[in-house]
């Protein structure tokens, strides 16, 4: 049996992409704006940091896209020693999209593929979160 939503627009929305976690997000107000995030990780400390990027997985995972953070996360939240933050960061790089929409891996991507890399190399770890050729 196929789940057929009763609304055009859900139905189109399941068409583009399958999502297999349910999260419920708070209506506290208004989400942050994309600025507003990036800001977080650029000046924020651990705990700003954090707090942005649980707040970033949960639009992402409600179907926002926020491709402008991508940078930032890299740049501002992966060289960080945070033992939360480092968990988010693996979550974070599972659920973001990787590929550019002709299908090729992100150059970011790369970046974040050499830093884990680096990281399985110095305590001899297996990591890999994009499959791709530079993690192997």
């Amino acid at each position: 049996h196929v789940y057929t939503p009763a609304f055009p627009s859900l139905r189109m929305a399941l068409a583009e992409q399958a999502c297999y976690t349910l999260i419920n997000i708070p209506d506290d107000g208004e989400p942050p704006t994309e600025q507003t995030l990036k800001q977080d990780f650029q000046k924020g400390n651990a705990k700003v940091k954090i707090k942005a990027l649980k707040m970033t997985i949960q639009l992402i995972l409600a179907g926002e896209k926020l491709p402008g953070l991508l940078m930032p996360v890299i740049q501002y939240c992966l060289p960080m020693d945070d033992h939360t933050l480092k968990k988010l960061l693996l979550i974070y790089f599972e659920i973001v999209p990787k590929t550019q929409p002709d299908g090729k891996l992100l150059h970011e991507m790369i970046l974040v593929c050499d830093a884990y890399r680096r990281v399985r190399t110095a305590f001899g770890l297996s990591v890999c979160l994009s499959h791709c050729d530079v993690c192997l």
